[in-house]
């Protein structure tokens, strides 16, 4: 699950690409950019908790996701383990 600080800064990194794009249709469509930046000033602002609550949400659930085992043995669990084995088999203990 992401931090909400995660969730955050990825909240507006999006919106800056968003309001450019949404600015630039604007202006595109009508030839205003001062109507041009007030719809995507409005549409950003808007959007902006939108995507954050939509983001939180998504995190809440696990479909897609992989999960991780909740205990995985790892090579460095294992190794001194082995390495105990061979260390007693060589002095002659068992």
């Amino acid at each position: 699950m992401d931090t909400h600080k995660r969730t955050f800064f990825k909240t507006i990194s999006w919106r800056v690409v968003a309001t450019f794009t949404t600015a630039w249709v604007t202006f595109l469509l009508t030839g205003r950019l001062d109507f041009a930046i007030s719809v995507g000033l409005a549409d950003s602002i808007l959007k902006f908790f939108i995507y954050y609550f939509h983001e939180r949400l998504w995190s809440r659930t696990r479909f897609g996701q992989i999960r991780k085992p909740e205990y995985e043995i790892s090579r460095e669990d294992i190794v001194p383990v082995a390495m105990a084995a061979a260390s007693a088999e060589r002095n002659g203990a068992k």
